[in-house]
């Protein structure tokens, strides 16, 4: 077997350009602090409106040191768990709590699906917020991302990989 694995690495044709992904830096402004809870639920149970008890017993505390990763199947309740914890779905029982001076932003699998993908991130921007000016801030904003003009004139798609 391995004389059969030495072979076929030996009819490889092996090549020295290596190539490297594109280096892309995100840096977020550091928050305010807010207070300890930012987001909480206690003992809740979570469902649609008329429809019956999706999840229950959940018990989630976010604050500012908290990284979730909600990894699942299709329909195991991540996106509804989501939506109950940010106020966007009532909860059926339990308690939640949701800081009054947190904001949520959410970007999920399909959010660029609502993007045009011919345009740059720049076009995008403007179409996004064409009352705000100057155009320079939207760039630097950009830049503020570790986009360099240079990237930022790219199509869209290079920044939403799946």
């Amino acid at each position: 077997m391995v004389q059969s694995r030495i072979k076929s690495i030996e009819k490889m044709d092996i090549t020295d350009e290596v190539l490297q992904d594109p280096e892309c830096i995100f840096q977020f402004p550091d928050p305010d602090d807010i207070g300890v809870d930012i987001m909480r639920l206690d003992e809740a149970k979570i469902g649609y409106e008329n429809g019956p008890i999706i999840l229950s017993g959940v018990n989630i505390n976010v604050d500012l040191e908290t990284r979730i990763a909600l990894i699942g199947p299709n329909g195991a309740g991540k996106s509804t768990i989501v939506k109950a914890l940010c106020g966007k779905l009532d909860i059926k029982d339990g308690n939640r709590t949701l800081n009054g001076r947190c904001r949520v932003g959410i970007f999920t699998q399909h959010h660029t699906d609502s993007l045009d993908l011919k345009l740059t991130a720049l076009e995008q921007m403007i179409a996004k917020f064409p009352d705000f000016k100057p155009v320079e801030a939207l760039r630097a904003h950009l830049g503020s991302f570790g986009m360099s003009g240079q990237l930022a004139l790219r199509p869209m798609y290079l920044l939403s990989g799946g």
